[in-house]
């Protein structure tokens, strides 16, 4: 392939890269990666000679072919960090590289070199290269990132402005979003609204001012594209303050752009309604009171001339709602069919794929792929592992209401200890399994629902110093009820009520990774059995599942 390199007398550009690159005969391979990229790249060797430059180090500085080591050798005063402070020659990336020193993506700003007064921003790598026939090379590269500073800079100055503005603003709280919808600025009239310090809520999605309820229905992310298409949006909906309690609230969601049309943020205007709110509730309440006053009058009046034909009129209504239902749950079956067809064949499929090629790269391209390269990878085939994972809970929650009930006397004691192997527990576990009396049920669904409670018993327990997991049981007024018992971290018992809907979790996936599945899981099939399931706990002191059941 043709090159633009620059090319001093010496060795070859091809003969540099295969002599103090690579002992392997790859130098050339190399070389030609250099000169596709479109990174500024150089070689540079001791005595501050160019050695190689590819196309795109020449575009950005067109003097490297024709004068190389004399643009090398300029002083290059006047360069600062972005700090201000001004770079030493001790501490120029090149200097520092030839001493063995690896510089990553280190930020520089420089003088104006096109005449006016504003300064230029580079990010800035340098690393050393093997020591060849006594020479000492190093591989440089750069990234001019001036306009995007520029940008950042001038979006901050506008917002720094519009905060002057919104702070003597008092019965409305306005504030400042990013183009991800992320709190810029915090207003005083914002802070005496929603109650928040402005060093806990900048930088936060502003999703957090929504009810949880909200935030699982996507009402956040659906108000911020509807701000994008149509300019803006108008809400009107129930908020939540720092300290839990909520307010009414009425705001606008205003999209900016720069003057090129790109979004650049939103500016968000809320008042708080909540008097207006009650008194518009309570009217209406009246006005229920007063239609259901004269409904029941009317009642009262038609009970008194009703006839046979009344009753059956309600009959054939009755009957025909039951058909509708019918109908209903025939379509949400049918739904539910289809759903798991589609996660078991067409969402598994591609999957699949991504793992397969994953682990493919990782086999066969891992050695040439540099730190930041294996660590996306690795992540890639997590989330693929996770993804499989999410995709079998789905499928075992969508298949519990369809899978035919096989119910027998189930020693219980047995399929604890089956499911107690396949918790994942190691041997500093301590675990204890009292009498437990049997119960009916269809025995694989119900060694999923130990498997379930064991691992998870285990799973927020294994931190603690002396893991214990205990299982118990016991008989009363007609029904068999099982505890099982850990010392791990716990949770708030005020959020005990979210704990077996699907993907509600009370702890970070971070510290205790799962699907949020496997809890709802437990409550579907406990229910199905005729059964119930609860929980309790406080932080720190462990938790407590309880399943009560039918006796035989």
């Amino acid at each position: 392939m043709s090159r633009t390199v620059y090319d001093p007398p010496r060795p070859t550009a091809a003969a540099v890269a295969q002599d103090y690159v690579a002992d392997d005969g790859l130098g050339a391979v190399l070389l030609d990666a250099w000169c596709a990229v479109r990174t500024p790249l150089l070689i540079v060797d001791d005595a501050f000679e160019l050695v190689f430059a590819n196309p795109a180090a020449i575009e950005a500085e067109p003097r490297l072919a024709a004068e190389g080591s004399r643009v090398l050798r300029e002083p290059l005063s006047g360069i600062t960090a972005p700090c201000g402070a001004e770079i030493t020659h001790e501490r120029r990336p090149l200097v520092r590289a030839l001493a063995g020193e690896s510089v990553t993506q280190e930020e520089f700003v420089v003088p104006s070199v096109d005449g006016t007064d504003r300064p230029h921003r580079y990010l800035v790598s340098a690393y050393p290269l093997e020591r060849r026939r006594g020479r000492r090379l190093v591989l440089m590269s750069w990234t001019d990132v001036t306009h995007g500073w520029m940008r950042e800079h001038e979006r901050q100055a506008a917002v720094d402005q519009l905060t002057r503005l919104v702070d003597g603003a008092d019965e409305h709280a306005i504030l400042a979003l990013d183009s991800e919808g992320r709190v810029l600025t915090w207003s005083r009239s914002a802070q005496r609204l929603k109650g928040y310090d402005e060093a806990d809520v900048l930088g936060q999605p502003y999703a957090v001012f929504f009810t949880a309820e909200d935030r699982a229905a996507g009402v956040p992310e659906s108000t911020l594209r509807e701000a994008v298409v149509h300019g803006r949006a108008v809400t009107k909906g129930l908020r939540v303050r720092r300290d839990g309690t909520t307010f009414w609230s009425r705001g606008v969601l205003t999209a900016i752009r720069d003057g090129s049309g790109a979004l650049d943020g939103f500016v968000k205007v809320t008042q708080d309604v909540t008097e207006e709110h009650l008194a518009r509730t309570r009217v209406t309440e009246l006005n229920a009171e007063l239609e259901k006053a004269n409904r029941d009058l009317a009642r009262v009046n038609e009970q008194l001339h009703r006839t046979n034909a009344d009753l059956e009129a309600r009959v054939a209504a009755r009957t025909s709602a039951l058909e509708r239902r019918s109908l209903e749950l025939a379509d949400a079956n049918s739904e539910l069919e289809a759903f798991s067809y589609s996660v078991s064949h067409d969402l598994r499929a591609p999957l699949r794929a991504v793992a397969g090629f994953g682990d493919l790269l990782a086999e066969d391209y891992s050695d040439r792929l540099d730190e930041d390269g294996l660590r996306y990878l690795s992540r890639i085939r997590e989330a693929a592992t996770a993804m499989e994972e999410l995709m079998d809970g789905l499928l075992r929650l969508a298949r519990i209401h369809r899978q035919p009930l096989r119910t027998d006397v189930l020693d219980i004691a047995e399929v604890v200890h089956e499911a107690w192997a396949d918790a994942g527990a190691d041997a500093g576990f301590e675990f204890q399994v009292g009498v437990l009396p049997p119960a009916r049920g269809d025995r694989q669904l119900m060694l999923q629902v130990w498997r379930n409670l064991l691992s998870n018993a285990v799973k927020y327990s294994a931190t603690t110093q002396r893991p214990r997991v205990e299982v118990t049981g016991s008989t009363g007024d007609g029904a068999v009820t099982y505890t099982v018992r850990d010392n791990g971290v716990g949770f708030d018992p005020d959020l005990a009520g979210g704990l077996f809907t699907p993907f509600q979790r009370l702890h970070s996936s971070r510290d205790f990774p799962g699907t949020g599945l496997g809890l709802a899981l437990v409550s579907r099939i406990v229910h199905r059995h005729g059964g119930h399931v609860s929980a309790s706990s406080s932080p720190g002191q462990g938790a407590a599942f309880t399943i009560t059941l039918d006796a035989p």
